[in-house]
């Protein structure tokens, strides 16, 4: 088995933005978080309980530049933060995107596109 996939800390700047603001505006984003990324400790141990012997394992930064502009830290929103945003009328879903983009700003756009923080988990593992 070879897999990527989002590792421990992948776009953690941007969930931890988004969960602040969520709860600042009332809605529970704990019992909604849908993602799962994985130390390189936490996913080997559950490869190997499942009969798996991992020969190679990598946590790396990968920063990712989000396409459109100025709009791209809300395009990103749109498709991978869905479930957290469920349940915001227009204005609620609006304040949420603003509130993130100005506290984002100083660290994530360089003043023509955002960059998300990705971190990737690379593994390979063979089936004992």
């Amino acid at each position: 088995m070879i897999a990527e996939f989002g590792g421990k800390g992948n776009v953690d700047r941007v969930v931890r933005t988004l969960m602040e603001v969520l709860e600042e505006l009332g809605v529970d984003a704990e019992v909604r978080y849908p993602w799962y990324f994985p130390s390189i400790g936490e996913y080997a141990g559950l490869l190997e309980r499942h009969g798996f012997e991992v020969r190679y394992a990598e946590l790396y930064p990968r920063p990712t530049p989000l396409d459109d502009g100025e709009r791209g830290l809300r395009h990103w929103l749109d498709a991978f933060a869905g479930k957290l945003l469920e349940g915001l009328d227009a204005p609620g879903r609006e304040k949420a995107y603003s509130l993130c983009e100005e506290r984002l700003r100083p660290d994530l756009f360089d003043g023509e596109q955002w960059t998300a923080d990705y971190r990737r988990l690379r593994v390979a593992a063979v089936k004992l």
